[in-house]
């Protein structure tokens, strides 16, 4: 596992995941990691972190409302499962199945700055890919510098 720093988090990852970010066609793409030793799926980051003003409040009743929100916006239906996690850092994630993907959804927080990972890969998904996914993200520091 090597360590992979980005404004305003980190996160630990296998040696065969690597930053395709510049290879995401958008004009201003998300953070993007992938497997390359094999076609899995796509890791995708976003952050949005607390600079100045008045310290948001970031608990969990926010983080299922912004997964509530997204959910709805991309008509993804009720989850297969949701959990929260108050430790290391705040999290709530969600699964979803559509009829071609699998997507895993996760809002991470410090309290003030915010991380929204998403991970969407073809189904029947790779049990070995997911797991590798969560280790992942269960690995992710919020470091605001």
């Amino acid at each position: 596992m090597r360590e992979l720093h980005y404004p305003g988090f980190s996160l630990q990852c296998p040696a065969n995941w690597e930053d395709i970010t510049d290879q995401v066609d958008a004009d201003d793409p998300p953070i993007t990691l992938a497997d390359r030793d094999a076609d899995t799926g796509a890791l995708q980051f976003s952050a949005a972190m607390f600079e100045s003003g008045e310290l948001p409040q970031i608990d969990e009743a926010s983080l299922r409302e912004l997964l509530n929100d997204y959910a709805e916006a991309y008509e993804l239906g009720e989850p297969l499962e949701t959990t929260f996690q108050s430790e290391p850092v705040q999290r709530i994630t969600a699964t979803f199945e559509t009829y071609d993907d699998l997507i895993c959804l996760w809002y991470l927080t410090d309290g003030k700055s915010l991380v929204f990972a998403s991970f969407i890969t073809e189904r029947p998904a790779d049990p070995t890919a997911v797991t590798t996914v969560q280790q992942m993200l269960d690995s992710l520091k919020i470091d605001p510098r």
